[in-house]
């Protein structure tokens, strides 16, 4: 017998692919999310699980109207993204899964593609997209794994006194070939499709991770256990990205900064990653007092030309700076 939201299935009409979507505040793109991943899954044995983080902008009503061709789960309380994904994880019967971001919305025939790259590789952990921006612009999303010195040039004054660029550069994958298939350290999480009981054999997602990290600890678990992963540029998925709102931005620029934190100490060890502190936050907060002034510069100079979308951004960015550089500063150190 079934039970709970599971639909009784014959062998035949087993689940092939779960795609697994966690949403956050998303009411502005989850519909042409849906209605996008529906297409591009036509002729799959797919099912659809929303796990909703105790949206507060309507994000569960517009879910809601996909139904029954969306299983949805709200929680209560946001427990963060990779905790969603565990709860998606949890419920999902196919035999791939694929990790979506609310964000996106899949060009037809790329779920296919990536599902039959998949299906012809079975010891792959996980396949990736081509995702283009907003703009439909490539976005060159692959990176090699975050190190002490890529992080020392990416938020701290060093890097802006032209320290660790090489290295940086190599992190980037400055010079991947993004029109070739090719195995890589990390893809992006905003679309990862693999087999779902590689996954689970993993652990999942490490919940630790509130958001930002979550996929790179992932993908560096299955580097050690020698389990590839690949970019398949044949599978194209446009990214909206982008975040609005200064709350949402001030909890961005820290809750990234604390995953890193915790993604060094997990991999490198507590006790260097206490020793790199006394270098990174020094370097980080002066590189915010730095920053500062052009920001405010920058938007005097979008108001002189009329440019009220910059403006705006550039005052939010100067604002959330600020409160990271007075405050938010003290939960980096402690994040571990």
């Amino acid at each position: 017998m079934c039970s709970g939201d599971e639909a009784c299935r014959s062998p035949a009409q087993a689940v092939r692919l779960s795609v697994c979507i966690v949403t956050y505040n998303n009411a502005a793109t989850i519909a042409d999310c849906l209605r996008a991943t529906q297409k591009a899954c036509e002729g799959i044995a797919a099912e659809i699980i929303i796990v909703d983080n105790a949206s507060a902008d309507g994000t569960a009503e517009v879910v809601r109207r996909h139904r029954p061709a969306v299983r949805f789960i709200a929680e209560p309380v946001n427990h963060g993204f990779g905790a969603g994904c565990n709860i998606a994880l949890g419920r999902a019967t196919g035999e791939y899964v694929l990790f979506l971001n609310p964000d996106t919305v899949p060009a037809p025939h790329s779920i296919s593609r990536m599902l039959a790259y998949a299906s012809q590789h079975a010891e792959l952990g996980f396949v990736g997209p081509r995702l283009l921006g907003k703009d439909g612009e490539l976005e060159k999303h692959v990176r090699s794994f975050p190190t002490f010195r890529t992080a020392l040039h990416q938020h701290t004054i060093l890097g802006s006194l032209g320290l660790f660029g090489k290295t940086y550069s190599e992190y980037r994958c400055r010079n991947f070939d993004y029109t070739r298939s090719a195995q890589v350290e990390q893809i992006s999480g905003a679309a990862m499709l693999g087999r779902r009981e590689t996954v689970r054999r993993l652990g999942g997602f490490d919940e630790r991770f509130f958001m930002y990290y979550e996929e790179v600890d992932l993908c560096r678990r299955m580097k050690q256990e020698g389990v590839p992963i690949v970019y398949l540029p044949e599978a194209v998925i446009q990214h909206m990205g982008g975040v609005s709102g200064e709350p949402v931005l001030r909890l961005v620029l820290r809750e990234r900064l604390c995953s890193l934190m915790r993604f060094f100490s997990k991999h490198e060890g507590r006790r260097r990653t206490r020793l790199f502190k006394a270098v990174f936050l020094p370097g980080l907060l002066a590189r915010l007092a730095l920053h500062l002034p052009k920001d405010l510069l920058r938007s005097l100079r979008y108001f002189a030309t009329g440019d009220k979308r910059r403006r705006i951004l550039k005052l939010r960015q100067a604002r959330a700076k600020t409160w990271l550089l007075l405050w938010d500063w003290t939960k980096v150190l402690m994040a571990e």
